[in-house]
């Protein structure tokens, strides 16, 4: 499994949401959200949803 995602997962467990919860109220399915943060989903709006979960989970940007 990838860091990224679990960091991401239990980035927003900290916040008081789940994963599934934050994708269902930012509009974006719940797989094409893991396929980002797995590197299955990597075209131009996969990054960009990559790099959404990344921040809002609060999760360090690597460069």
């Amino acid at each position: 499994m990838n860091d990224d995602y679990l960091k991401v997962r239990a980035g927003f467990i900290a916040q008081g949401i789940s994963f599934n919860r934050w994708c269902r109220q930012n509009g974006v399915l719940r797989e094409n959200a893991r396929k980002a943060m797995l590197g299955q989903w990597a075209g131009p709006k996969g990054r960009e949803v990559r790099q959404r979960l990344l921040r809002e989970a609060g999760v360090a940007i690597r460069p």
